[in-house]
């Protein structure tokens, strides 16, 4: 109970129901509504940064897995998409933490009866970032009848599955704090989406294939890495202009956002060095995370470098 009460936030998704069917009625009559039984609730835990699945209506713990790191957990959600089942847990930071999940159900005890929670396990941990301010999850269903997650946040995301795999697709608003399923005559099949500013009533594009986005460097890139402590992609490019009418190539390592892809900062190589390759390392016994590049020089009359540098870099915070 103590515990409890330094949880954060919990949910449950329709991915561990039961539906039962009504009486039988008669053949004018519409059909009777379908009741639905949560077998599990899913629960953020702020003491131990952890998620636990409790059995209902016993609320017997069945499976515990720390989230990791020092973030607290702001939105907890089960979902089943594609036949498998998910926990998915939203971070103030704005990661998303998902796992898989098992569940094993007993007999109903009687006719009528709910089955019970025999077993489950959470395993898989996968942690991506989807923005930078702590992120809400709301299951909701497509008109095709396929089970989604709205990530509401400062990059709001739609989060589907493929192949049973789980993918993210952007979608075309600015922030969304809130979000809710909204249906009537008038939007049929739509979402209400808030922010501190405005309300949004809405519907999702059919999501069918991934989405790729173009971003103009108005360079060369050759190396790519992703440097995770400083969420930034790290780039290697190459820049050709003219020097007393000859054209000549400059090398330079490129700090993107990993959300924005906005540049961050530029490291210059030398005259005629290039970069071979660029990784993202830590070494036993320091938890910092540097960015190595390997360069050889292109010198005018070699065909071959004959010299060259390995670059160890730290990406520091300015100010």
């Amino acid at each position: 109970a103590g515990a409890g009460a330094g949880s954060g936030s919990g949910g449950s998704g329709g991915g561990m129901d039961v539906e039962e069917e009504g009486d039988g009625a008669e053949s004018e009559a519409p059909p009777a509504p379908v009741a639905r039984r949560s077998l599990l609730a899913a629960v953020g835990l702020w003491t131990d940064l952890s998620v636990r699945l409790l059995a209902l209506p016993s609320l017997q713990e069945g499976a515990r897995q720390a989230l990791g790191g020092d973030v607290l957990p702001r939105a907890v959600t089960l979902v089943t998409m594609e036949e498998a089942h998910y926990a998915l847990v939203g971070l103030g930071d704005g990661h998303l933490v998902s796992f898989s999940l098992d569940v094993t159900a007993t007999p109903p005890p009687a006719p009528g009866a709910p089955p019970a929670v025999a077993s489950c396990a959470l395993h898989s941990r996968r942690k991506v970032a989807l923005s930078t301010s702590p992120v809400g999850l709301v299951p909701f269903a497509s008109d095709a009848a396929q089970q989604h997650v709205f990530a509401a946040s400062d990059r709001p995301t739609v989060i589907y599955s493929s192949g049973r795999k789980l993918l993210f697709s952007a979608v075309n608003t600015g922030e969304v704090t809130a979000m809710a399923p909204f249906n009537s005559r008038s939007f049929p099949d739509c979402l209400a989406l808030a922010s501190e500013t405005q309300l949004t009533i809405g519907m999702v594009d059919e999501i069918q294939k991934l989405h790729v986005r173009s971003v103009p460097l108005g360079e060369q890139p050759r190396r790519l890495c992703h440097h995770a402590s400083s969420r930034c992609f790290v780039v290697s490019t190459m820049n050709l202009r003219t020097e007393a009418g000859a054209a000549v190539e400059q090398e330079r390592l490129l700090l993107c956002d990993e959300a924005t892809l906005e540049r961050v900062h530029a490291f210059e190589l030398q005259p005629f060095e290039m970069a071979l390759s660029v990784q993202a390392v830590r070494f036993a016994g320091d938890d910092r995370e540097y960015v190595v590049a390997s360069t050889g020089f292109a010198s005018p009359g070699e065909d071959e470098p004959s010299r060259g540098r390995v670059l160890v870099l730290e990406v520091m915070a300015e100010g």
